[in-house]
């Protein structure tokens, strides 16, 4: 695609199973595993293939045959105008290992073209916001951030600007939730897949009466803890600029 293309997209929604793994995964999710990381080995060798597989996880839940309401296909929910920029047929799209190598070739792309941005992770958080939403709206709130000095080589500091009226492409706003949410979903969902939490060992010393007192302690309901995270919601990729 050329720097005016426009890309129309809405994929379909998927909550987060992210339970914690390691990398060596224990869902069903695992099958793709082998194949996301030879096309990473081949295609860009110097990215971990697991935020492959969590991105894999927000755009499709892992389902080959998976088609959303506006025509996006497969795993990594390619639009067929974007697999046909590729090479690849509409019907090529449900194959998993062209459907993988499409999605990071694609993505790629939107990091390629963030040179600006100094740091490495800033700069995957802002390619696969172009991935989701279109870099036409990334490369405005990137504009807008700078205009008025702030953080403009960081998400944070860019991603307010997203909501910003002046923030439009052919006269349509971004869809800023959901583009901010579908990056914020990937990377928790990175950051618990690369940093499995710790096994939990019980000192001897405890005891079995204090470990059953411990568990015979009353839960306390959801309303009436502090601190309780509520799950956003994700939703389109609205275009490519």
């Amino acid at each position: 695609m050329n720097g005016n293309d426009v890309r129309m997209r809405r994929p379909v929604f998927y909550p987060s199973p992210s339970t914690g793994e390691g990398r060596s995964g224990g869902d069903a999710s695992c099958r793709w595993d082998s194949l996301i990381q030879q096309s990473v080995q081949n295609l860009w060798p110097e990215q971990d293939w697991s935020l492959i597989k969590c991105q894999m996880r927000q755009e499709s839940a892992f389902n080959p045959r998976a088609v959303s309401p506006c025509g996006a296909i497969g795993l990594m929910q390619i639009m067929p105008a974007t697999g046909e920029s590729l090479g690849l047929t509409k019907n090529m799209l449900f194959i998993p290992e062209k459907n993988i190598k499409a999605g990071i070739i694609y993505l790629k792309r939107q990091y390629d073209r963030f040179p600006e941005i100094p740091d490495y992770r800033e700069r995957l958080k802002f390619a696969l916001a172009s991935y989701n939403g279109g870099r036409g709206y990334i490369n405005q709130a990137v504009a807008l951030a700078r205009k008025e000095d702030a953080p403009w080589h960081t998400w944070e500091g860019v991603k307010p600007y997203l909501a910003k009226k002046d923030c439009m492409i052919g006269g349509k706003h971004p869809d800023h939730r959901q583009i901010i949410a579908y990056v914020g979903r990937i990377w928790a969902d990175y950051f618990r897949f690369t940093n499995p939490a710790p096994e939990v060992v019980i000192p001897a010393q405890v005891g079995i009466q204090s470990l059953q007192d411990s568990l015979d302690s009353p839960v306390k309901p959801w309303n009436d803890r502090k601190g309780v995270a509520i799950p956003v919601q994700t939703g389109n990729q609205e275009n490519e600029t």
